[in-house]
């Protein structure tokens, strides 16, 4: 029987008895009783799941109030539709709509009142404008059934219906001793959950803050080793143009490779450095691409040379001569990989392809390989 613990269901019951009632009564079918018993209809149509979950709780608060109110307005003009008066089924619908707002409808008592105010001053003005030979009741019996049922339907659905399940009091007794010591135990526990937490939240803070003095100390490192090497290398390149024999030409050519490869190993450190610190900027600038994969060919075909490699370009046409990007990035990534390939490459041939994969609105998708 839960389904029948929805207030509004029960007021739309009690306004079909009250339809029943006054249809009975005076002899007709009252079409304002019948409007009124749809308007609360509607209300409890609106509390099924179906509509309400398709509305907020302020929708539902002005259905709430609105649909009492639009129904004591029908029952107040019902009493003004009929051929007879009959004052005391009047009295009864009234006092018995009074009574369901008061039990079954979940209202502050400004809004109750606000509903009954409809009903009870028509009643009074019908009361006050028709003299007392025009009222009366046709079927004491008949109106006495129904006025007993009326009452009876609300009385078991204030005391059974809608009766709140009694709350239980906590247990206060004393836990056993066994189930206290696994509570403390418990607590023990979570209490060192919580301190290992804290110490694993520390130990990261102290951890982020050695990676951090790490990464800047490789970076300080890296810029003060390439900044004499940045004076060594262009000093050999001047000495290397003077006159000199063979065996110093050897020499410094020996000189100029190693600082270079130190140059080349410093460089990437400090890259790695940029990189492991979120330092590392990328350059957007105006770019000639052919020229950049050139540069790099020229650089490294005298290594190819000397190991006997043939080293072989094939640049797309269709690539846009003017593009931006970062050279330097381009030029650093291409020269690890061609310098890589010639490395370990003991003989046959080194081919660069430099395609265009896509073309965008805006940019373009190159593949080197």
């Amino acid at each position: 029987m839960d389904y029948l613990q929805n207030n509004k269901l029960l007021l739309f019951l009690l306004s079909l008895l009250m339809l029943i009632m006054g249809s009975i009564e005076s002899g007709t079918l009252m079409i304002t009783l019948c409007i009124f018993s749809l308007v609360v209809m509607c209300g409890w149509l609106y509390s099924l799941p179906v509509i309400a979950d398709r509305f907020d709780d302020v929708v539902a608060e002005q259905v709430n109030r609105t649909i009492p109110l639009a129904a004591s307005l029908f029952l107040a003009i019902s009493y003004w539709f009929n051929e007879t008066i009959h004052t005391p089924l009047y009295v009864t619908l009234t006092l018995t709509w009074i009574t369901g707002l008061l039990v079954l409808v979940d209202l502050k008592l400004k809004n109750v009142v606000t509903a009954c105010a409809a009903p009870l001053l028509s009643l009074v003005v019908l009361l006050m404008t028709q003299t007392a030979s025009k009222t009366g009741l046709s079927s004491p019996f008949a109106f006495i059934f129904f006025y007993l049922l009326v009452v009876a339907f609300l009385i078991y659905a204030n005391k059974f219906l809608l009766a709140k399940p009694e709350k239980k009091e906590r247990s206060t007794d004393p836990l056993p001793a066994s189930l206290a010591k696994q509570v403390k135990k418990t607590e023990d526990a979570k209490q060192e959950v919580k301190e290992l937490k804290h110490q694993i939240k520390s130990l990261q803070v102290d951890l982020s803050a050695a990676e951090m003095a790490k990464m800047e100390f490789l970076a300080t490192m890296s810029h003060e080793i390439r900044t004499p090497l940045n004076g060594i290398v262009p000093l050999i390149d001047i000495v290397m143009d003077t006159e000199l024999n063979d065996f110093q030409k050897d020499y410094l050519n020996t000189a100029h490779t190693s600082a270079t490869q130190m140059q080349k190993l410093i460089d990437d450190l400090l890259d790695y450095s940029k990189v492991e610190a979120g330092k590392l900027t990328i350059e957007v600038t105006g770019i000639k691409l052919k020229k950049v994969v050139d540069e790099v060919m020229d650089n490294l075909k005298h290594s190819a040379d000397k190991k006997g490699l043939e080293v072989t370009l094939e640049y797309d046409d269709q690539i846009n001569p003017l593009l931006r990007g970062d050279p330097i990035r381009i030029r650093q990534v291409l020269t690890n990989i061609l310098s890589n390939a010639i490395k370990f490459s003991d003989h046959g041939k080194i081919a660069v392809e430099v395609k265009r994969v896509k073309n965008f609105t805006a940019n373009e998708l190159i593949r080197f390989t």
